[in-house]
């Protein structure tokens, strides 16, 4: 509200808040992008990760603005965060799959105990 009085006040107004909305969101990228080198992402918020990668970079495209590499690069990221949101939804889906061996143990365990206690008795079978 208070922006879009500014800018019926003052012309060039629309013009910088864009420029700062697109400095802002360069500076967003570049910090998600930097939680990778920094180790700041765990396995299981990878998807996440690019999801909000995806996300910053594609509002930066979408800002009418000249073409600068700041731009060029927000795209070639907005393209990669989909594709890497793609594959890690596809091998999480795959990994659900596949019995790791804790799960194998965790369920061979529980189900031991429980026929242990079936029959009256406690402990394994």
């Amino acid at each position: 509200m208070f922006a879009e009085g500014l800018c019926a006040v003052h012309p060039f107004f629309a013009a910088i808040a864009a420029c700062l909305h697109a400095a802002r969101l360069d500076c967003l990228l570049e910090a998600a992008i930097a939680g990778w080198d920094l180790d700041l992402v765990s396995p299981g918020e990878e998807s996440l990760m690019w999801w909000w990668i995806e996300r910053i970079s594609r509002a930066r495209s979408q800002l009418v603005l000249a073409e600068s590499w700041e731009s060029i690069w927000a795209e070639a990221w907005g393209d990669v965060a989909q594709a890497m949101r793609n594959v890690s939804v596809s091998f999480a889906a795959l990994a659900e799959s596949v019995i790791s061996c804790d799960r194998y143990l965790c369920r061979t365990l529980r189900f031991a105990l429980q026929m242990g206690n079936q029959g009256g008795r406690s402990g394994f079978v």
